[in-house]
């Protein structure tokens, strides 16, 4: 522990932040309905599907800079950045994918690749900084 909020700090609060809302707005996609009628003004109610699909995609895609950013400052290794840009890539696939394919199985997939993504991401960081 440094006492400080280093670059790496702000990298692992990005990724989760960024992270968020494709995770919770691919959930709201298949659940909509409940969303609706319990009164919650979740994107896809206020907004449209389309609109929250588009919205999916973009924070996909805003994911990649900040969890390569510590590749770029030392903090990981360049097997780190192989695997961070292939979860990155899939991630986005899956969420790319959502746009052709607008059916609550494919936003349940978008949902599950988000967990399977933050945790390769994450477990990825740690062996690497292990070994």
């Amino acid at each position: 522990m440094t006492g400080s909020i280093g670059l790496m700090s702000i990298c692992l609060f990005t990724i989760v932040f960024l992270w968020t809302p494709p995770h919770f707005w691919a959930i709201s996609l298949f659940r909509k309905s409940e969303y609706a009628s319990a009164g919650y003004p979740m994107l896809p109610i206020t907004h449209g599907d389309e609109h929250t699909r588009g919205r999916i995609t973009l924070y996909a895609l805003t994911l990649l800079p900040p969890s390569l950013i510590p590749v770029l400052t030392g903090d990981m290794s360049l097997t780190y950045a192989v695997v961070a840009l292939f979860v990155n890539v899939w991630f986005i696939w899956n969420c790319w994918k959502l746009q052709r394919d607008k059916t609550n199985k494919a936003a349940r997939r978008v949902m599950l690749a988000s967990l399977v993504y933050l945790h390769l991401l994450f477990t990825a960081m740690t062996v690497d900084l292990i070994f």
